[in-house]
């Protein structure tokens, strides 16, 4: 894609659900990153994912793709000073995981790691910059090589990866000049984050992106949704209404569903109204239920009782089609809820009764 001149679009993955959606939307790498112990487990740092949470997610994950490269972080412990041990990490994780790759964060100083690895045929992302697992090395997440020794550092670093065998190079937080010189210096294509426009491609965090996570916002983020808002609205509409009608209507039909009337005969129907079904809390903190009544023919109606029954009554049968329509309404400070329950009854045919459930929560 380099050579072609196409920039790679590269996001983060951690489940199966979204793994998918990344998939469907034609992103070209997903990325297993050890941020998963920021976004999904809470960690202060990446430092405490584990080598088997890693391959957990990264299991999630591969079940769901179809399409992307999917690269693996080796995370924080697994490669670092021992490149035998970074070897039987690597070799874990591609056969219980079966992802394309793996991605190791530094330069010269885990270069034979990086060399034994590849050696075992299993492809290598490097990722130079600031190196979240150097967090207490660095004590900031602030851009990297800003000064001249650690910009030319980086540039050793990223050349050595890339004669070494890696087939991309994660450039995270570097000024954007640095980025340019590192990309234009080598064959492989670079993937930033924070590192500016001039990288063969960019990366960021799921979360991040889309806004589930607005906790974080450094300046190179570009937030493409605001899913923080939207599930939290989505989720406070759902604690409203609390549960689907199937389950809790807090109108029940009687002892009965269906009525057989012939002509002219009066007709009795009778409804319970249910203080706590649907979520609903009639109780003198504030909720309040009423009652709306439509007809097309006379009906009286017993006043309602929470918790006893309702009876609707007709003295008289219909000479044709007659409809009794009643919406129960629960209102209270956080919205307004309402279940309709329509009757229907032709002249000498069944009398159905049709539950349908009408939420609205206003905020």
């Amino acid at each position: 894609m380099k050579v072609k001149g196409e920039k790679i679009a590269m996001l983060t993955a951690y489940d199966y659900t979204f793994a998918g959606i990344v998939d469907e939307a034609g992103i070209d790498i997903i990325l297993v990153g050890d941020s998963a112990a920021n976004v999904m487990a809470g960690h202060e740092t990446t430092l405490p994912i584990t080598i088997d949470q890693m391959i957990y997610h990264a299991q999630s994950v591969m079940r769901a793709v179809k399409n992307p490269l999917v690269v693996c972080d080796m995370p924080y412990g697994t490669y670092q000073g021992n490149p035998k041990e970074a070897v039987r990490s690597a070799i874990r994780i591609m056969k219980e995981s079966e992802v394309d790759a793996v991605k190791l964060e530094g330069g010269s100083e885990i270069m034979e790691s990086v060399e034994r690895i590849l050696s075992t045929g299993i492809p290598v992302m490097g990722h130079l910059g600031l190196t979240p697992q150097s967090i207490h090395k660095f004590g900031t997440y602030a851009v990297r090589a800003k000064e001249e020794a650690e910009a030319n550092k980086l540039i050793e670093d990223a050349i050595a990866l890339e004669k070494a065998g890696c087939f991309a190079l994660v450039l995270e937080k570097i000024p954007a000049a640095l980025a340019k010189r590192v990309s234009e210096a080598l064959k492989i294509p670079t993937i930033g984050i924070g590192a500016g426009p001039h990288c063969d491609g960019q990366v960021l965090v799921m979360h991040d992106m889309l806004g589930l996570n607005n906790s974080f916002s450094p300046r190179f983020l570009r937030r493409y949704a605001n899913l923080h808002e939207e599930s939290l609205n989505a989720i406070r509409n759902y604690s409203l209404t609390s549960h689907d009608l199937t389950e809790c209507e807090f109108v029940k039909v009687g002892d009965k569903t269906a009525y057989t009337q012939g002509p002219g005969s009066a007709l009795t129907q009778y409804l319970m109204i249910t203080p706590d079904a649907a979520g609903f809390n009639l109780n003198p903190s504030g909720e309040t239920l009423s009652l709306e009544v439509k007809s097309s023919s006379p009906w009286t109606l017993t006043t309602p009782t929470v918790g006893g029954w309702l009876t609707f009554n007709r003295s008289t049968g219909p000479t044709g089609t007659s409809t009794l329509e009643i919406t129960a309404t629960a209102n209270n400070s956080g919205g307004r809820r309402s279940t309709t329950v329509t009757l229907t009854n032709t002249e000498g045919e069944t009398l159905t009764i049709n539950l349908q459930q009408n939420n609205k929560a206003q905020q």
